[in-house]
């Protein structure tokens, strides 16, 4: 959970976006595992309430199938965007399987189902700053608790980390400008599809007073 925040406070709750282990198969645009976990900023779960949940039209109605397939394909027909949550090394902080099932090798599934295929020149399994791991069974959660937070070593120093103010956080704005409205473009293209096929008789008042919302 603490990786968790740190990784969130700097992203913007009102971008259309959910992040996760991005997977490559069954939609074009990708979509977060389920086993990893993800998470939705406001804005993104605002969109899925309000014009995904229940609209069988563009999302899933089956009380059956992959949850995470079904979700990512509504959240992109609703124009939330699956963002990277990569580290600056490339590596993983949601992790669709438990660390020790890692070496000497990944699981064999894993590879051909990712997204994005930076190639990892490290020795490790996952981010140094990991959020979330799969297919832990109960004595492993035992294990890893006492290793992430218990386990002292001679010599080496845990200091207490603080968030940064948001004034000393160094952003490029152009390029997270150019990110945020290339996001806001694919998500009124989503949305104004919607309420083209829904709305098909309202008039341009109408249409133009939902888009300011």
């Amino acid at each position: 959970m603490e990786n968790l925040r740190y990784f969130l406070y700097v992203n913007n709750p009102k971008s259309p976006v959910y992040f996760g282990q991005k997977f490559r198969t069954h939609i074009k645009e990708g979509y977060m595992s389920g086993g990893a976990g993800y998470v939705l900023s406001k804005m993104a779960l605002h969109r899925f309430m309000k014009f995904g949940f229940g609209n069988g039209s563009i999302c899933s109605s089956k009380t059956y199938g992959y949850e995470d397939v079904e979700l990512g394909r509504c959240l992109a027909a609703v124009g939330v965007v699956g963002d990277d949550s990569k580290d600056e090394l490339g590596l993983a902080r949601f992790v669709p399987f438990s660390p020790l099932q890692w070496y000497p090798d990944p699981p064999q599934w894993y590879k051909p189902l990712l997204y994005y295929t930076t190639p990892n020149v490290t020795n490790d399994c996952c981010s140094n700053s990991a959020i979330s791991f799969h297919y832990n069974n109960a004595k492993e959660f035992y294990v890893l608790e006492y290793i992430i937070y218990k386990l002292k070593i001679f010599g080496v120093s845990k200091s207490q980390d603080n968030l940064l103010t948001m004034n000393s956080i160094s952003i490029n704005k152009q390029s997270w400008t150019t990110f945020h409205n290339k996001k806001t473009e694919l998500g009124k293209s989503a949305l104004n599809k919607i309420w083209s096929e829904e709305n098909a008789t309202s008039s341009n008042v109408e249409i133009k007073s939902k888009l300011k919302l």
